[in-house]
């Protein structure tokens, strides 16, 4: 059962095949920078760089990427059990104390008029002893949502709350799935084509 923790963030272990699902996210982020580097509207997050935006992880068939689309399914259905929502998916491989600054994902995709909430969540592969800082620039609450292998967690968006991880120090390599989960009637169609899968 998905927890709500803080009155914050969802998050929920998962039992899938992490070594398999490690090897699936790495041949698809060498995949991305060798034949998607150029081809998508750069991010602006200049530490993705523009294949964030190349490609939706959860598109390819690779080992244990399937399971991972229902696991990441039945937790969301948890939270909104109804509605039309859709999923953008990209791999994050850190090793040589990689990481990404202060930034959030509230408006890349929304339409300004936006009924719907929107959803970051982040699905942990491999490392240890890492870590996701939430910090309200408004009001300077600062919340760390530590991660562990096979765990997957759910935040709302929200225009003050930004997101950082920090300089990963260890020799084992920091595997994590992000995405973002939208409402249909918020997304512009064909501003990203192919991008978006249902969930």
């Amino acid at each position: 059962m998905i927890s709500f923790e803080q009155n914050l963030y969802w998050r929920e272990q998962h039992d899938l095949k992490l070594d398999e699902l490690a090897n699936s996210c790495a041949s698809v982020v060498n995949y991305a920078k060798t034949h998607l580097q150029g081809t998508a509207e750069t991010a602006d997050i200049p530490l993705i760089g523009d294949t964030y935006n190349g490609y939706n992880l959860l598109l390819y068939p690779l080992p244990q990427i399937h399971p991972l689309y229902h696991s990441i399914r039945s937790s969301f259905k948890q939270i909104e059990p109804s509605g039309n929502w859709w999923i953008k998916t990209w791999a994050n491989v850190f090793e040589d104390r990689a990481h990404y600054d202060w930034h959030q994902h509230h408006t890349h995709y929304r339409e300004t008029n936006a009924v719907y909430p929107s959803y970051h969540g982040i699905f942990c592969v491999a490392g240890h002893d890492t870590a996701t800082t939430y910090r309200n620039f408004s009001t300077q609450e600062q919340v760390h949502i530590l991660q562990t292998p096979g765990q997957l967690t759910f935040i709302a968006n929200d225009p003050d709350w930004y997101h950082r991880t920090w300089p990963y120090k260890h020799k084992e390599t920091r595997v994590t799935v992000a995405f973002n989960v939208i409402h249909e009637d918020s997304l512009d169609a064909f501003k990203y084509p192919n991008h978006w899968l249902p969930l």
